[in-house]
């Protein structure tokens, strides 16, 4: 159990904390933004020779960005003709572009950008998940890196291990940490299909090497290699925290149960961004009844710094 969580009110996530995380989603979702920024740019720009809402169709270099415009999606032009599209684009012309008058190049470049931002809405959603990942592998990362361990780590583009400086390392393209402490190997593995639990899980903490582990679809079916499993959640919005925990306490029950059938004892933990007061107790209860192992706090340092330790120590204690 967490040392810095002594109380159910140690997990709670006070206003300046939720502060902060909205503030760090903010910060990428500017990021995000800015190639759809450059994009209405340059849209803007070609659209300059075309003297009439009309002209429009015969820009054929801003084809894409005009189809946007008219509301079609990626998905949905796999499915039309190239006459479902010029009918898109002269609805868009005669509905939207004509009544804007000398302000339709304006209007263009405002629909598009508000078509990409439902767009960037919808990698946001993942996005925030990735965000509370990054958090995470930083700080175990830097915890490897204080006690100066052999490390590698594996990447999600090249699949392979790669050896490289740890503070350093893109924390969007890790798939896998190797590292050896006190004679003993572990890989933390993150978002896994475990076959034993039937389901995809966050945190996934091994007996391995980067040999045994292999791409990670070696090492799902080794039970015997397998220490903890845990759930992350990233979502800082108080009024969706609730709905994360019990999402969470069921996967976290869902392995306890089936590792109970196979008769190994297996450990969980849960780290959360948005902890509220109710499920504070609930999170409480269970580390103290031994049922969960450990917790966190995403954005209280003490607590993530000591839930990275028990992870790089193999779950051990001290």
């Amino acid at each position: 159990m967490n040392s810095f969580i002594t109380q159910p009110s140690d997990l709670v996530t006070d206003h300046a904390q939720t502060r902060q995380g909205f503030l760090e989603i903010a910060l990428e979702k500017n990021k995000q933004a800015d190639p759809y920024v450059d994009q209405a740019k340059t849209l803007l720009h070609e659209i300059l020779v075309a003297n009439s809402p009309d002209d429009i169709l015969d820009l054929s270099a801003i084809r894409p960005a005009v189809l946007t415009a008219s509301g079609l999606s990626t998905k949905a032009l796999k499915y039309l003709t190239l006459e479902d599209e010029n009918e898109a684009i002269e609805q868009l012309i005669t509905k939207v572009l004509e009544p804007a008058g000398d302000k339709f190049r304006d209007e263009l470049v405002y629909r598009f950008l508000l078509i990409k931002g439902d767009a960037l809405g919808g990698r946001m959603r993942n996005i925030v998940g990735h965000i509370a990942q990054r958090r995470l592998i930083q700080r175990i990362a830097s915890y490897v890196d204080t006690l100066g361990l052999d490390f590698k780590w594996f990447s999600n583009t090249t699949k392979a291990w790669i050896t490289t400086d740890i503070l350093g390392l893109d924390a969007s393209d890790v798939k896998a940490f190797w590292w050896q402490i006190d004679g003993h190997d572990y890989v933390l593995a993150f978002n896994l299909n475990i076959p034993t639990v039937k389901k995809n899980v966050d945190i996934n903490l091994f007996k391995a090497t980067p040999e045994t582990y292999g791409t990670g679809s070696e090492i799902i079916s080794d039970t015997n290699s397998m220490i903890m499993f845990g759930e992350l959640k990233g979502g800082v919005d108080p009024a969706g925290a609730d709905e994360h925990w019990k999402t969470a306490n069921t996967a976290l029950q869902r392995i306890l149960d089936a590792f109970s059938e196979i008769d190994i004892p297996i450990k969980t933990s849960f780290v959360g961004a948005a902890i509220e007061v109710s499920m504070s107790e609930e999170i409480f209860n269970q580390l103290s009844n031994g049922i969960m192992t450990n917790a966190a706090n995403l954005y209280k340092d003490d607590q993530l710094s000591e839930y990275a330790k028990w992870i790089v120590k193999g779950t051990q204690d001290d």
